[in-house]
């Protein structure tokens, strides 16, 4: 016997949701993870005590996102509201997870 329409739809809808779901869901949890870590000379136009640093994570499409920050002023604890489950600082209200 073949299976209806409307079971083969219900099936395809739940597979599409559960691969699209979960992709989210990894992109969600571990999009604050920082892959690289380093000092960045500072510009002739800044202070020369400034020590910036550059972070280096990826997004959803694993494309680097790189964000530049004072760490004596921009690095703030995460709230106790944040829901992020891999989530150690704020960097200007971003969620970052650096491993331990």
């Amino acid at each position: 016997d073949s299976v209806p329409a409307t079971g083969q739809v219900a099936v395809i809808a739940t597979a599409g949701l559960t691969a699209v779901g979960s992709t989210v869901l990894l992109g969600y949890c571990f999009s604050p993870y920082v892959h690289t870590l380093e000092r960045v000379a500072a510009d002739a136009a800044q202070d020369k005590n400034d020590q910036l640093i550059r972070m280096v994570t990826r997004d959803i499409l694993a494309r680097k996102v790189e964000t530049i920050f004072d760490p004596t002023k921009d690095v703030a604890a995460p709230s106790s509201s944040n829901s992020r489950p891999f989530c150690n600082f704020m960097v200007h209200g971003l969620p970052f997870y650096i491993h331990p």
